[in-house]
């Protein structure tokens, strides 16, 4: 756990996803939550060893399963868009883990067995503050990169965790976005408004403004591109070319990681260009 400033930490060891902490007067708040279960326990050791009061608030940053999927294990009041809990509360109340192809974090492990939902006990629309003895923290819609999608601001500290807003070194994530809004949520980063803020994303921890540059190159690149395959009768093999070409192009490590950048790219672009061009142009088989 890395304290980033008095009171305020982040976790970035776990599979997945950026997890956040603030050790405030009246309590713990969490932003996110680990999807395994051994990495679960690990992290409600550490944040009781920080010795706060005995409330707790979970924020989720999006609909992501990724970081979803551990909620209900973290036993603490839940705070969502209200997006998400419409989402959640349209599926199954339990999710089996059975392995897909979409480039999520929690597809390569196999012990996860069935998970219950968290449905969160507050939501909001636009934007909801929270006043828990320390500074404000700042709820704030930001729908671009996925359904529900909120930013957590800290104004007093100069903290922001974005999520999935931007994804440094990795394939975002596009079958939930809306790649114009979500690029204009990312010129919003680069503003004066975010300048001398410290930007924490949800999966790569403390990010740089190079890392958002290249975030708004690569959308932009995707979006111009789906845009040019729409008046045609585009294949999904086509789509699927152009989605592993494009996921050559960020450092993979291991074929672990190529492979998450693969299949990540694949399914996200089949499924925004099915759900933001018309049936007429949709991809064949």
């Amino acid at each position: 756990m890395q304290e980033i400033n008095k009171n305020v930490y982040i976790e970035t060891s776990f599979e997945g996803v950026t997890l956040g902490a603030l050790n405030w007067p009246h309590g713990l708040i969490l932003i996110d939550s680990p999807f395994r279960q051994e990495d679960i326990r690990s992290w409600r050791s550490s944040t009781m060893n920080l010795g706060v009061g005995s409330n707790r608030l979970l924020i989720n940053l999006d609909c992501h399963a990724d970081r979803l999927l551990g909620v209900k294990s973290m036993e603490s009041t839940v705070i969502s868009h209200d997006d998400v809990a419409d989402l959640l509360v349209s599926r199954p109340a339990t999710f089996k883990t059975i392995p897909s192809e979409m480039g999520c974090e929690w597809e390569q492990f196999e012990n996860l067995g069935n998970i219950r939902w968290s449905i969160p006990e507050l939501t909001f629309s636009d934007q909801f503050t929270i006043h828990w003895d320390g500074s404000s923290i700042h709820l704030i819609s930001r729908p671009g990169c996925a359904v529900g999608a909120i930013w957590v601001h800290l104004a007093e500290e100069k903290i922001l965790f974005v999520g999935d807003c931007v994804v440094a070194h990795q394939a975002p994530y596009l079958a939930l976005s809306n790649i114009p809004v979500w690029i204009q949520n990312l010129k919003e980063l680069l503003s004066p408004t975010y300048q001398n803020h410290t930007i924490i994303g949800g999966r790569n921890g403390i990010l740089h403004r190079s890392d958002i540059e290249q975030q708004v190159q690569f959308l932009d690149t995707i979006y111009h591109q789906l845009s040019q395959l729409a008046p045609s009768r585009t294949s999904t093999e086509q789509i699927t070319k152009l989605a592993n070409e494009l996921a050559a192009t960020f450092p993979a490590v291991d074929q672990y990681r190529k492979h998450i950048n693969s299949n990540r790219l694949c399914f996200g672009m089949l499924e925004y260009y099915r759900s933001h061009y018309s049936s007429e142009t949709e991809p064949t088989a």
